[in-house]
């Protein structure tokens, strides 16, 4: 347990007064801030590449899990001079977003009260074309993670069939994100019409535990496929961020053969033991990073199968 309650911590060439190091943010596991920051630190190398240059939401919960929260786009204005930021006109708005291209960025950024961290899926550099799509599974009240599973199996399998390749990962909570990196040439219109297209597949082959259903109400007992988070300015929890969830869980890369053994579980990794597993699961997972695929071929099988 820290018993220090405020630090100057230098790193990159870069100094933060890291604030409130004894505050206790999950009660049930009596661990402090200084743990939060304590993971970030040595978990940053691996969660820069897929944080670099996408417009970063802060969620902040200066109080912990319990205490309140609150979503925040706008960069703080006590941001140091050395933090990077990036102004994105929405409409008529225009907003100056956090980016964490840096280990001494993310920190500041943790300082704040930020757990989780909530990104884009494109780049500030070309926002109007993501270069991931994601199936976003998420169990509704009465849904297994076993059913999360088997419908994690179908979009496997549907991948497969459009001769594109997936990375799973858990959602950190209940659920579980199956990333597919794509080149960034598609606009956003294009790429929730491929997942949605995707998704209505999978609820047909399925319907007994999938839906698209927006009623929460209707999807009870269901996995919901919320093709809607492939929309512009929406964000995903990164793969390795920690989640505001008494388990302290945390968003961890699993394999398909993983899937297929239900051998994980939506708290498996957490916030004590993600460092041990990081390594070498960036080692597989980090191809999404590279492996930038064409929807062109899987846009027009989805086309054909629409008219039989």
């Amino acid at each position: 347990m820290c018993l220090l309650q405020h630090i100057v911590y230098q790193t990159e060439g870069c100094e933060i007064n890291l604030k409130n190091l004894d505050k206790v943010f999950w009660p049930e596991k009596k661990l402090l801030k200084a743990d939060l920051l304590d993971y970030y630190a040595k978990a940053g190398p691996f969660l820069i590449p897929y944080l670099k240059d996408r417009p970063f939401t802060l969620k902040r919960y200066p109080d912990g899990i319990y205490g309140k929260n609150f979503y925040q786009k706008e960069c703080p204005g006590n941001a140091p001079d050395w933090l990077q930021t990036v102004r994105v006109t929405h409409g008529k708005k225009a907003i100056n977003y956090c980016l964490v291209n840096k280990n001494a960025d993310l920190l500041w950024l943790i300082n704040q009260g930020c757990i989780e961290l909530h990104t884009w899926l494109a780049t500030h550099i070309n926002p109007a074309n993501p270069d991931f799509a994601v199936f976003d599974l998420d169990p509704a009240q009465g849904a297994s993670w076993k059913d999360v599973l088997a419908i994690a199996k179908l979009v496997g399998e549907l991948l497969k069939e459009l001769r594109l390749k997936g990375y799973p990962k858990t959602s950190g909570a209940s659920g579980l994100h199956i990333y597919i990196p794509i080149q960034p040439k598609y606009d956003y219109q294009t790429v929730q019409k491929f997942i949605k297209k995707s998704a209505e597949l999978v609820v047909g082959v399925f319907p007994e535990k999938a839906t698209m259903e927006r009623s929460i109400e209707k999807r009870r007992g269901k996995v919901y496929l919320d093709y809607l988070q492939n929309g512009p300015g929406r964000t995903m929890a990164s793969v390795y961020s920690v989640r505001p969830v008494p388990e302290a869980s945390v968003s961890m890369p699993i394999t398909w053969e993983e899937i297929n053994e239900t051998v994980i579980f939506p708290d498996t990794f957490t916030i004590e033991n993600a460092l041990t597993e990081i390594s070498n699961r960036n080692s597989f997972f980090s191809s999404c990073l590279k492996n930038k695929q064409d929807l062109a071929s899987a846009l027009k099988i989805l086309s054909i199968i629409k008219h039989f």
